[in-house]
């Protein structure tokens, strides 16, 4: 049963970056995944005598899969978003604005 104090050193180590932030943030954030996972796992064991944790594992591994993919697609969405919004607003300012300097002009 290693997998538990690992995952709680894995995320301090990841977060370690921004100090005493990255501490507390990563080993806790670690630990609570951590905590929720054997507590689900073990449930699972006392209830289905083990026969569902197959299921409850790829259930954490397609969950681990999306969460990665967000982290890396939402950051990118969003930069592209941004500039999207940066071209309207300055086609916008070129035209001379909206409805109101339209209806001076």
């Amino acid at each position: 049963m290693l997998t538990a104090p690992a995952a709680v050193v894995a995320g301090t180590i990841a977060m370690a970056s921004a100090l005493t932030l990255g501490v507390i943030a990563g080993g806790g954030a670690a630990g609570g995944v951590q905590a929720l996972t054997v507590a689900t796992r073990g449930a699972s064991t006392v209830t289905t005598a083990g026969f569902a944790n197959p299921l409850i594992a790829l259930v954490e591994l397609v969950a681990s899969l999306v969460t990665t993919l967000l982290a890396v697609v939402a950051p990118v969405l969003a930069v592209l978003g941004l500039g999207v919004l940066a071209v309207f607003v300055f086609r916008w300012i070129r035209s001379g604005g909206g409805p109101e300097a339209r209806a001076v002009m």
